[in-house]
């Protein structure tokens, strides 16, 4: 079999990768630690992770904000007219958000 079983191997193995939960640590207000899962993987849209993220917390999504990588930077802010628009076209993975990322969330004020 050798290098053909390899590849097939690898493969199965990417398509498992692609498949499988994408999972974000949410540290919200008071420290409280939790997590959550994006079905659709690194192509969940910002909008999905707003989503998500207020059931998970219990805050209100419109007012969240969420900040994410090292040094914590804005990915999500509180929606403002319109400015949902680019949130239900942008990607998590187009964010610079990756499996089991730590966000910050804040529920705004």
């Amino acid at each position: 079999c050798g290098l053909a079983c390899e590849r097939k191997g690898e493969e199965e193995s990417a398509q498992g990768m692609a498949a499988q939960a994408f999972v974000m640590r949410l540290r919200g207000p008071a420290g409280t630690p939790g997590q959550l899962e994006l079905p659709q993987g690194e192509a969940s849209t910002l909008s999905e992770l707003r989503e998500k993220t207020a059931d998970a917390t219990g805050l209100d999504a419109s007012r969240l904000t969420i900040r994410g990588g090292f040094p914590p930077k804005p990915i999500l802010l509180p929606i403002e007219g319109d400015s949902a628009g680019e949130e239900s076209t942008k990607t998590v993975k187009e964010a610079g958000l990756a499996h089991m990322d730590t966000l910050i969330v804040e529920g705004g004020g």
